[in-house]
């Protein structure tokens, strides 16, 4: 992490692992007596490859006098499903027989499920009442597939013992994109007591 002037810096993180032992989809042999018309499934097909792998974030950070909190992210993983990958992956979703069989799509043991990814961030706190309000808005994007999601939250203390938050989601892209295969939004409301 470097400072660069007053309130802006820059960052840089990366790793690397040799294999991976996320799921993958991978097409199938079919079943015996039938004809060949094999069907998609999940694998760990790269346990045992001796490739490196580099998992990498670069950013940038500016934050303003009054607190708000600006941020730009790129991520690169290389481990990570192609499009042709998250495309087979929603074949096998679809052909899946089990909740086991299903959930490597779910889940497929990646940070991300796609390789190029940018994140657009602004927390702005202190808002009104009282500079009792937190709001932050992100912006997540996929170059795998162009698929994106765009999270708000909000936060409030409305007492000293009592929160109240709320969290909405949009999605765009194709069915088969990685943030837009589960839902096109979703709403999140709550609140938190302490004693």
């Amino acid at each position: 992490s470097w400072t660069l002037t007053e309130g802006l810096s820059v960052y840089a993180d990366t790793s690397h692992t040799r294999g991976s032992r996320a799921w993958y989809p991978v097409v199938g042999a079919g079943e015996a007596g039938t004809p060949a018309r094999p069907l998609p499934s999940f694998a760990r097909s790269r346990a045992g490859d001796r490739d490196w792998n580099t998992m990498a974030v670069t950013g940038a950070r500016y934050t303003f006098a009054r607190g708000d909190d600006l941020r730009l992210e790129w991520l690169f993983q290389q481990a990570g499903w192609r499009n042709d990958d998250l495309r087979l992956a929603f074949g096998a979703a679809y052909a899946a027989t089990s909740p086991a069989a299903f959930a490597p799509y779910v889940l497929p043991g990646l940070e991300y499920a796609g390789r190029q990814l940018m994140l657009v961030s602004l927390r702005t706190p202190e808002l009104a009442p009282r500079k009792r309000t937190e709001v932050q808005t992100r912006y997540l994007h996929s170059f795998t597939d162009g698929s994106r999601v765009l999270f708000v939250t909000t936060r409030m203390e409305a007492t000293d013992r009592l929160v109240l938050f709320g969290s909405g989601t949009v999605t765009g892209g194709a069915a088969h994109g990685e943030f837009s295969r589960f839902a096109r939004g979703s709403v999140v409301l709550g609140s938190s007591v302490t004693w």
